[in-house]
């Protein structure tokens, strides 16, 4: 969707940073994730101008793009997630897991 609002709104920042072209994307594609990473993924929240699946804000895919950590999917859309119960249960258990 980011590729193609940043011909609609070529001045708009944020949509020439969050494109799947975008330096900061394909730059964050490249580190290698080497420690225990948890990746909560925000399931609900569709908006109909999005195509595939997603939370509101980020498809489903692109939250799962990553095939280096644990994914974990809530049934929360992109905003709401970081104030439910399970992420704040899921974080406090992580920070006691110990580190291999």
């Amino acid at each position: 969707m980011a590729d193609w609002a940043r011909y609609m709104f070529p001045n708009y920042k944020l949509f020439k940073e969050i494109g799947t072209k975008s330096i900061p994307v394909t730059e964050g594609k490249k580190i290698t994730v080497n420690i225990p990473w948890t990746q909560l993924v925000s399931t609900t929240g569709r908006v109909p101008w999005m195509i595939p699946n997603n939370d509101g804000v980020v498809t489903i895919r692109s939250q799962k793009s990553r095939t280096d950590m644990e994914v974990i999917e809530l049934p929360y859309n992109h905003y709401d997630i970081m104030c439910a119960p399970e992420t704040v249960k899921i974080i406090k258990e992580t920070l006691n897991k110990p580190i291999i």
